[in-house]
């Protein structure tokens, strides 16, 4: 009797303990689930805040300072993007922070927003791909100013070949050299003495020289990012063209004045007659020699053809004969003529 009411105790007990856990389960997965809805709405809130900022900051941009998909605004969507950048984070270079440099989750999350709304929506594709808003102005500067001096020199000469007796009014003709100004403008270019000499030095170039030195150009503005070569530069890489061409021409003359040597085949070792001691016929086949030497150069008068002991200009040669002139010998297996 004692041992079924002991049994029946436990087993009410078990009950007991079984439904406080199951309550407990179920208070447990109400509270999970509750968290879960107030991050997600935290989360919510946060974007909406984040996008609010986003949607601020970017009104503040000109259309013209939106960044165009072929990049031809590529310096005034970059200074754009760095004022927003200084009145948002308080740092001007926010999108080309320091190696190692730790950056606020919440602020790259503004950033990346922001980068992303100041393009053209056909550049987006390519930017989603990329880890941080570094990466993605980066990316940005490299795709649209990988130097393109061929579009400063057609801005110069439009504003060159700008014609007044083609417009119907001044101010038409004022407007036109407000869209050069405009254009040198969004291309980075400050109109200084400097950069005006080396826009005219290498727009009037005209010679086989003027292919080279527009790749040395782009070259060098590539290697210096994206720094416009200066006039001294300009000059220097032209007169690099200049001295490498020269030493081109040179070992082409080497070349072409070099010893030209044509052996007739025979079956005589010696080249002036049979051997001695030997009866065989001689072979009508001759051996020709023409010995040419490498073309001459005078110090003095800076021309070829003559040394400067025979310069017609030198003092010292002036009323004396005049030098003998080279001599082509032929040999054959009948002499010398």
């Amino acid at each position: 009797m004692q041992s079924d009411l002991l049994a029946s105790l436990i087993a009410k007990m078990r009950l007991q303990r079984e439904e406080d856990r199951a309550r407990h389960n179920e208070l447990m997965n109400r509270r999970d689930t509750e968290t879960v809805r107030t991050n997600q709405r935290a989360l919510l809130d946060k974007d909406a805040k984040i996008s609010t900022i986003v949607s601020t900051a970017v009104k503040k941009l000109k259309p013209d300072q939106i960044l165009n998909v072929d990049g031809s605004n590529i310096q005034a969507w970059d200074e754009a993007l760095g004022v927003i950048a200084f009145e948002r984070f308080q740092d001007k270079f926010f999108y080309t922070p320091e190696e190692k440099a730790v950056i606020n989750t919440y602020q790259e999350k503004i950033a990346r927003g922001i980068i992303h709304s100041s393009v053209h929506p056909d550049l987006m594709y390519e930017l989603i791909r990329l880890k941080s808003s570094a990466e993605v102005y980066n990316h940005l500067l490299v795709k649209f100013r990988v130097v393109n001096r061929a579009k400063h020199l057609r801005a110069w000469e439009t504003l060159k070949n700008i014609n007044p007796s083609d417009y119907g009014s001044s101010a038409e003709a004022i407007s036109a050299f407000d869209r050069c100004a405009k254009t040198f403008v969004e291309q980075g270019i400050e109109f200084t003495w400097d950069n005006v000499v080396a826009l005219i030095f290498q727009s009037n170039l005209k010679d086989h020289l003027r292919a080279a030195l527009d790749r040395k150009v782009n070259l060098f503005m590539e290697t210096r990012n994206f720094q416009l070569a200066a006039s001294a530069d300009v000059l220097q890489l032209w007169d690099s063209d200049f001295i490498e061409n020269r030493l081109a021409e040179e070992t082409r003359r080497s070349d072409a004045s070099a010893m030209n040597l044509t052996l007739a085949s025979g079956a005589d070792a010696s080249v002036s007659g049979p051997v001695s001691g030997t009866s065989s016929p001689q072979d009508t086949s001759e051996v020709s020699v023409m010995a040419l030497n490498k073309i001459p150069r005078c110090y003095i008068c800076k021309k070829l053809g003559h040394m400067s002991s025979n310069c017609p200009t030198s003092r010292k040669n002036k009323g004396q004969p005049k030098g003998t002139p080279k001599i082509y010998f032929m040999y054959t297996k009948k002499g010398c003529r």
